[in-house]
């Protein structure tokens, strides 16, 4: 790999971060129903506009020392995380789809450009999704529905613009039905557990955020994956509840404080009127997962095998 590699790799951190710049602002304003255009960047606390120099990724909060530069209150760790985070997934991803395209020059820009702008899409699209789940147990539509959209045009234009031997080269290798029938998979798989739990419990335990997110999620990866996404999620999801009841953690909320709304998230792990875990993040974790390190994992459990078999048909 040569230097314009490398030169583009750092460049891809450092646009990973203004768009984690970005999220901070749509994660802040949209379950509020602000604008995220007007007005600028200000701080929550005393309203004062945000400097250009104050809004530098992750270097203003560190120089600032985590504080509002105008009235001294404390500017949430969120802000930076978020930033890195994307910052780490852009450079990663930028990694996965280039690696090969550039040994020794760029075999081709647009199958660079292609997959990787609208893998960033749909991972910004899942940070979002994260920590507003976190903070207000709804997975809004506004982001979902967005993100079918990209998930499942990404393979019909790929395929078009390439072949499908192409496809056959990346990781996951998802053809477009395979994302057109994860879409229906994903979606039709949480309403089935949706309206079960009701049948049995009285009550949702799952909000229909949950359902557009594993649409989106299965447009995205294919259908194969799924099995993957619903075990990981599952899993992490119960090891995290349990860790945090056990040591007091403040991100378990009683079910009684949720909203009644169509997107709230809220997987209920007691009975009617328990404590609730945002399940969003971590269907967003086991994708994010499957996306990034699946092809190293062992086939019965990434499911590399359905879409081998998806090949031939």
């Amino acid at each position: 790999m040569n230097g314009a590699f490398w030169t583009l790799t750092v460049s891809s951190c450092l646009f990973g971060a203004v768009v984690g710049s970005f999220l901070n602002v749509v994660i802040h304003r949209i379950p509020r129903g602000e604008s995220i255009i007007f007005p600028a960047s200000r701080c929550p606390e005393c309203g004062e506009s945000i400097a250009w120099y104050d809004n530098i990724p992750v270097a203003s909060w560190l120089v600032l020392g985590g504080r509002c530069r105008h009235c001294r209150a404390r500017i949430s760790a969120r802000y930076p995380l978020v930033e890195g985070l994307m910052a780490i997934f852009s450079a990663a991803l930028w990694f996965k789809v280039a690696a090969g395209q550039f040994d020794p020059l760029p075999n081709s820009y647009l199958a660079v450009a292609l997959p990787y702008f609208g893998h960033i899409t749909v991972l910004a699209l899942l940070v979002a999704i994260t920590f507003v789940d976190i903070d207000y147990y709804i997975i809004p539509h506004v982001f979902t529905l967005p993100g079918i959209a990209v998930a499942a045009a990404l393979p019909w234009a790929l395929q078009a613009a390439f072949g499908p031997g192409f496809m056959a080269t990346l990781w996951p290798p998802v053809m477009p039905w395979e994302s057109l029938f994860g879409l229906l998979a994903g979606a039709g798989i949480v309403l089935v557990i949706y309206y079960s739990y009701y049948a049995v419990r009285g009550y949702a335990g799952i909000g229909g955020g949950d359902v557009t997110l594993m649409g989106f999620v299965g447009a995205w990866l294919g259908w194969p994956a799924l099995i993957f996404v619903l075990f990981a999620s599952s899993l992490q999801g119960t090891l995290a509840a349990g860790i945090s009841h056990l040591s007091g953690g403040s991100w378990l909320r009683h079910s009684s404080e949720l909203l009644d709304d169509e997107e709230t998230d809220a997987a209920d792990t007691g009975d009617n009127g328990g404590l609730a875990v945002p399940f969003g993040p971590f269907i967003a974790l086991a994708a994010v997962e499957h996306f990034f390190v699946g092809a190293w994992l062992p086939d019965f459990f990434s499911m590399a095998y359905l879409y081998q078999f998806g090949t031939y048909l």
